[in-house]
């Protein structure tokens, strides 16, 4: 990024290899696939017809995901929701549940964006309303409320939403990159945009939407 106050590249050196991580490949039993050969030679005979989702843009899993799509034409999944007037999406992996709105416990000394935290089968999640956040809708809460519970490195965590449109199929190779203006939502928590059957989407970086400072508090509300 021309922005930065320092070259990624040339300003940094490595001193050590730290370690090496492991990817998993996952199938479903439904597949009837035991190897890797046989998924790419069924993802090639059914284009389009079969998803893979990673755990966030940009990282490990996300990169070696779109190698494996290109290999074998699959597609990374997404959930697209709506706040205000603007559709936006994230990654499937990141998605426990959708549910509606349940009524929470409010806590004192918090955002007003912080809703408050539920119970939810004897884990705490705190419910973080996303149209307060970012001032893009009148909050109501009714049976048309919806909260898409996330699971973020083993931390789980509630959003609110003005619905939830759809789970698509979203090519890794649609996802262009996003304009430093025309959202809500900073860009810098904004990996791309994509056009999916004529409507714009905004396809958005969950893990660094959740770990900016404010949401700091968050842990604060569930410890």
């Amino acid at each position: 990024q021309p922005d930065l106050p320092y070259d990624p590249v040339k300003n940094f050196a490595g001193i050590t290899h730290l370690g090496v991580g492991t990817q998993a490949l996952l199938v479903a039993p439904t597949l009837g696939v035991t190897s890797v050969k046989d998924l790419i030679a069924l993802a090639k005979a059914q284009p389009g017809k079969i998803i893979f989702g990673s755990a966030a843009t940009g990282t490990g899993t996300h990169l070696g995901g779109a190698r494996f799509n290109l290999a074998a034409g699959i597609k990374v999944v997404h959930v697209a929701f709506k706040l205000g007037q603007e559709e936006y999406c994230l990654d499937i992996l990141s998605v426990q549940e959708i549910r509606g709105y349940d009524t929470v416990t409010s806590i004192a000394n918090t955002p007003d964006f912080i809703k408050g935290v539920i119970n939810l089968r004897g884990n705490i999640v705190p419910i973080v309303d996303m149209r307060i956040k970012f001032r893009l809708s009148e909050a109501r809460y009714d049976t048309t409320t919806i909260v898409i519970i996330l699971n973020l490195n083993k931390k789980m965590i509630g959003i609110v939403v003005d619905s939830v449109s759809d789970v698509i199929a979203l090519p890794v190779e649609a996802i262009r990159e996003a304009p430093r203006f025309g959202s809500a939502i900073n860009t810098e928590f904004i990996s791309g945009m994509a056009t999916v059957d004529g409507n714009m989407l905004i396809v958005v970086d969950i893990q660094k939407l959740l770990s900016s400072d404010d949401l700091q508090l968050i842990d604060q509300v569930a410890a």
